[in-house]
C-alpha cells in the first residue's frame, strides 16, 4: 500500500506540472517558446502515462494478492478440524459421517495451502491425492498433487457450476448445500437476488439566497471599468456650493456655481473550474453536469452577495462595511443591539434618503431582537402576520442575511439604501464545458466565472451600528 500511496503522490505532482505547462503554451511569445513549452508538455504527459501504467500495476497487483488472501480467510473459516486420529478417508464399504470426512479433507487443504506438501503427513497425503479411476489418478505428472475439496470449491465457484459438474448427486455437497442458510446480508447466500435500492434525487440542502444583489443597481460595464461625474454634497450643503440671494426689484443678480467629481469602479473576476471523467457524466443517474453548474451559480451569488457587504475592494468590489464616508452610530450595550439602536441608526440619516433604506441584519440581531420583551413579558418586535415583503422594523423593511457579520461586530446592523451601491458588469456568470482540455485523461472541465465591479457611491445614504459615533 506505501509503494501505491507513493505513487499516487507522484502522478499527482506530475499532473499539476503538465498542467501548468499546458497554460505556459498560451502564455508563450513566439514560435521558438511555444515550441519548447508544447516539447515539455508532450514530456511531461509521457511520464504522467508512465506512472499512470505504473500505479494501475500496483493496484491490480494488490487487489490479486487480496482476492487470494480472502479466499484463503474464507476457506479457513469453514473448519479448524484436523484429520481425527485413525479416521478412514479412503472409499470403504462402511457407512461415512461426510460431514465428518469433508471438515477433515479441509482442514488438511489449509495445511498444504500454508506449508506445501511437505508440511503433510503420508496419511494426510494420501487422503488428499486424486482418486483412482480419475484422469489424473493415472499420470506420473501427479505425483504430490493435491485434490482441493469440493466443499471449498463449492464456497469458491458457488452451486450452479457444482450443479453443472454433477456434484449434487453427491451426499456431501447435498449435505453442504442443506447446512446453508439462505439470508440477504451473504451474496452467495441470497443478497445477489436483491436489487440496488437507488432513489432520486439528490439529497442536498437548501443554500442561502443571494439577499442583496437583486437590491443594488447593475449596469453593464463592457471595458471593464465605468467612470460616473458627481456632486459634490453634504448635510451642510446639499446644493454642491450652488446658492442665491434675495435682491431688491432690478438688483443684480449674484453669480454662483457648483462643485463635481467623478467616481470610478473597476470590475474583477470571480471564478473557478471542475473536472468530471466523461464516464461517470454518462453512468450517472442524476443530471451531473446540471447539479454541477446549479451550484456554480450558487457559490458565484454567494461570493458576489457576500462582497457587497464586506468587500475590502482589493481584487474584488468594496463592501459596504469598508466605505469611507458612511454613517456609524455606536451602539448602546457592546456586544449586544437593542430596540434603542435601531431607532438611533435610522436617524443617521437624512428624512429624505430614508425612503427607499432597508435594514441589513445578521440572523444572529434577529435573534436578539425577537428576544426582547417589555416589563409585562410581552415581546417588542414581532414581524408581520404575512411575513415577506410585510415584516417591519422600526416602520421600515428588513432583510436577514448570515453574511453580515455576528451580533457585536461592525455592521451587523445596517440601514442603507441600497440602490445606492453600483455594480458595474462586465461579464454576467459564464459557464463553459470543453472536453478537449484535459482529453487524455477523458475528462470534462466546466469553468464558472463572472467579471463584476462594486462601490457605495452615496455613502451618506448608509449607515452602521459600531463601537463609534460619526456625523
Amino acid at each position: 500500500m506505501n509503494k501505491i500511496k507513493e505513487l499516487k503522490e507522484k502522478l499527482d505532482a506530475a499532473y499539476a506540472e503538465m498542467k501548468e505547462l499546458s497554460l505556459g503554451i498560451d502564455k508563450a511569445e513566439g514560435d521558438e517558446d511555444k515550441e519548447a513549452a508544447r516539447t515539455a508538455f508532450e514530456a511531461k504527459r509521457e511520464d504522467v502515462d508512465s506512472i499512470k501504467k505504473e500505479l494501475d500495476d500496483a493496484i491490480a497487483e494488490a487487489e490479486q494478492a487480496k482476492a487470494v488472501a480472502d479466499s484463503l480467510e474464507k476457506a479457513r473459516g469453514m473448519t479448524t478440524v484436523n484429520v481425527p486420529a485413525g479416521a478412514s478417508v479412503a472409499g470403504s464399504a462402511e457407512v461415512k459421517d461426510h460431514g465428518k470426512e469433508m471438515q477433515a479433507k479441509e482442514g488438511i487443504f489449509l495445511k498444504y495451502m500454508e506449508g506445501g506438501i511437505k508440511g503433510l503427513s503420508g496419511e494426510e497425503a494420501r487422503a488428499m491425492q486424486p482418486t483412482e479411476g480419475s484422469k489424473m489418478s493415472n499420470s506420473e505428472k501427479t505425483a504430490g498433487a493435491i485434490c482441493m475439496p469440493k466443499s471449498a470449491v463449492f464456497a469458491m465457484l458457488g452451486p450452479k457450476w457444482a450443479k453443472q459438474m454433477g456434484w449434487y448427486k453427491d451426499g456431501t455437497m447435498n449435505l453442504i448445500a442443506k447446512a446453508s442458510t439462505m439470508v440477504s446480508s451473504s451474496d452467495a447466500l441470497g443478497g445477489y437476488t436483491i436489487p440496488e435500492d437507488f432513489r432520486l434525487p439528490m439529497l442536498d440542502l437548501a443554500v442561502e439566497a443571494p439577499t442583496l444583489l437583486n437590491r443594488v443597481t447593475v449596469m453593464p460595464a463592457p471595458t471593464g471599468e465605468i467612470t460616473m461625474p458627481k456632486s459634490k454634497q453634504t448635510d451642510a450643503d446639499e446644493y454642491g456650493g450652488m446658492v442665491g440671494e434675495w435682491i431688491e426689484e432690478g438688483g443684480l443678480k449674484p453669480k454662483t456655481d457648483t462643485r463635481f467629481e467623478q467616481v470610478k469602479i473597476t470590475t474583477h473576476e470571480y471564478a473557478m473550474h471542475t473536472q468530471i471523467s466523461i464516464r461517470l457524466l454518462n453512468r450517472s443517474a442524476i443530471a451531473m453536469e446540471q447539479w454541477l453548474t446549479t451550484r456554480g451559480r450558487q457559490v458565484i451569488l454567494d461570493a458576489m452577495d457576500t462582497a457587497i457587504i464586506s468587500g475590502d475592494g482589493t481584487g474584488k468590489p468594496l463592501g459596504l462595511i469598508n466605505t469611507d464616508g458612511i454613517r456609524e452610530r455606536k451602539r448602546e450595550t457592546s456586544g449586544t443591539v437593542t430596540r434603542t439602536d435601531c431607532t438611533k441608526l435610522k436617524f443617521k440619516l437624512k428624512p429624505y434618503h430614508r425612503a427607499g433604506a432597508v435594514y441589513v441584519m445578521d440572523d444572529t440581531v434577529l435573534e436578539q431582537l425577537e428576544d426582547l420583551t417589555d416589563n409585562e413579558g410581552r415581546q417588542l418586535f414581532t414581524a408581520s402576520m404575512a411575513n415577506g415583503p410585510f415584516d417591519r422594523l422600526c416602520g421600515y423593511p428588513y432583510i436577514v442575511s448570515t453574511r453580515t457579520p455576528d451580533i457585536g461586530s461592525d455592521g451587523d446592523l445596517m440601514f442603507v439604501d441600497l440602490r445606492e451601491y453600483y455594480m458595474p458588469m462586465e461579464q454576467d456568470i459564464m459557464i463553459k464545458r470543453s472536453d478537449d482540455y484535459d482529453i487524455v485523461h477523458n475528462l470534462a472541465t466546466i469553468v464558472m466565472f463572472a467579471v463584476a465591479g462594486g462601490k457605495f457611491v452615496q455613502p451618506r445614504t448608509g449607515a452602521l451600528l459600531g463601537d463609534e459615533e460619526t456625523s
